[in-house]
């Protein structure tokens, strides 16, 4: 299996002309082999048609690859084979649907997609999965303005029909064939709900969705100059900003956006729209925009308390620690713990983007991760070791969860049903694995307990002190 990417080079000019004149599979199958072959090694995708463990290279390479590729462009059929659906968390609620491609589908994919990047140009407004451009560029534009507006699109890949990825491979700077178009937008839409669709998942969606919404961009930032408002697009995250509030909910401007939109097939998300003025936290693509690109408080908090865990307890405890505070977040919930070393390199990278490499904070904290890494085998024995633990604990019990609570100093219940708590002990390698969580192991459990205590508690009050006002005006008028 490739698991490095590769440079893949090949002749744009060749391909184009071979593109605009296409007319059967086989001739695609080969101009997507010359797209990914690598003279190092077979094409992975070209060498795995299997069945049951069974490598059929006995077969002809041009009729395997033209066989498989007349399965995957048809939508209509069983979809065991081409895809393989399922849901992930969203961090405040709910599920997201991913549409992943099988192994063999997904590299012909990304032989399309590397084929389709020639082609990239993308509009000055947006940003999201374009080479050059980031989360932070994007944030950049809305810094210190007075009013924000955050407009998100729902289900917006789904909302792509393959009508829309036709009319957009026909038109340039594509100019496909008939069949080209055809084949390809196959490829890269499934069917949901008897139409075809763009899928969040496919290696393709993100390019062809900024193909798909160009003409939408512009139209946008027409009507967003001729109220000298500042308008960029990071995927389905639409952000607006104004010295000047224009962004009332029934004015003009927020009206002919939204019909805009609606003319493009996509919908509003409600929810998640959000005027965000000067004297409050406002947030783009979630960089704090203000005063300048910031993160949040919790995010350098975290990186802080996680260092200085990992210090004073152990490689293993500063694990745990991660574990907890992010197993209600994407995926981390269905682990054991987290590999630290890569959750703390990533958010101090993060945090280097958006406030700079010679921010001061960035600088220490990446010093301290430093000292702490420079023995990297060290610190992957420790982690080796601990995966190890925890799997010897699920062999014993099947209730995982509950053990991996035991490990991260969460009070739980023993066989009799008696509170336990297992706070603080270390093992016989001399690692701190139970922390007192009242220090630095905060239960996110218990966080959402407290907060809704206090909010019960402002609410008798607030109760305690009308019945007191009602009783004053009653004795008084009385």
């Amino acid at each position: 299996m490739i698991r490095q990417k590769q440079n893949l080079k090949f002749d744009k000019e060749t391909v184009d002309r071979q593109l605009k004149n296409l007319e059967s599979a086989k001739q695609l199958a080969q101009i997507l082999y010359d797209a990914v072959n690598d003279v190092r090694r077979e094409p992975y995708w070209l060498r795995t048609n299997s069945k049951n463990g069974y490598l059929y290279d006995s077969m002809p390479l041009e009729w395997r690859s033209v066989s498989q590729l007349n399965y995957y462009v048809d939508t209509a059929k069983d979809d065991y084979n081409r895809l393989r659906i399922f849901n992930i968390p969203k961090r405040k609620g709910g599920f997201r649907e991913i549409v992943a491609p099988k192994p063999a589908f997904r590299v012909r994919l990304k032989a399309i997609l590397k084929i389709l990047q020639s082609y990239e140009e993308a509009t000055p407004w947006a940003y999201g999965f374009v080479q050059g451009r980031s989360v932070a560029d994007n944030a950049a534009l809305h810094t210190g303005k007075n009013f924000v507006l955050n407009i998100d699109l729902s289900n917006f890949f789904p909302s792509i029909t393959r009508e829309q990825v036709k009319q957009v491979l026909s038109a340039k700077p594509f100019e496909f064939s008939p069949f080209a178009v055809d084949f390809i937008s196959g490829l890269c839409t499934y069917r949901k709900d008897g139409v075809d669709v763009l899928a969040q998942g496919f290696p393709t969606s993100p390019l062809l969705s900024n193909f798909v919404c160009r003409q939408m961009d512009e139209d946008i930032a027409k009507v967003a100059a001729e109220n000298n408002v500042t308008f960029s697009r990071y995927a389905d995250d639409i952000t607006f900003s104004s010295d000047v509030n224009v962004f009332d909910f029934n004015g003009a401007f927020y009206n002919k956006i939204k019909e805009i939109i609606s003319s493009y097939g996509f919908v509003i998300n409600q929810k998640k729209v959000r005027l965000q003025s000067k004297t409050r936290h406002q947030e783009v693509t979630g960089i704090v925009v203000n005063k300048k690109l910031n993160v949040s408080r919790r995010y350098i908090r975290e990186i802080r308390t996680l260092l200085f865990v990992w210090k004073k307890y152990g490689y293993e405890a500063a694990c745990c620690c991660a574990y907890r505070n992010n197993r209600k977040k994407d995926y981390h919930k269905y682990y054991h713990s987290i590999e630290v070393s890569k959750f703390l390199r990533g958010k101090i990278n993060y945090l280097g983007i958006v406030r700079g490499k010679d921010d001061s904070i960035y600088l220490r904290f990446k010093a301290q991760f430093d000292e702490l890494y420079k023995n990297e085998s060290d610190v992957m024995k420790s982690y080796s070791d601990m995966l190890e633990k925890h799997r010897l604990r699920r062999e014993n019990n099947s209730e995982c969860e509950e053990m991996s609570d035991k490990s991260c100093g969460v009070s739980t219940n023993d066989e009799a049903g008696n509170s336990v708590s297992a706070n603080s002990s270390t093992d016989g390698n001399g690692y701190q694995t139970r922390i007192d969580r009242n220090s630095y192991l905060r239960d996110a459990d218990d966080k959402e307990r407290r907060k809704k205590d206090r909010r019960t508690i402002i609410l008798i009050c607030f109760a305690f002190l009308i019945i007191f006002r009602l009783l004053v005006f009653i004795f008084f008028k009385a």
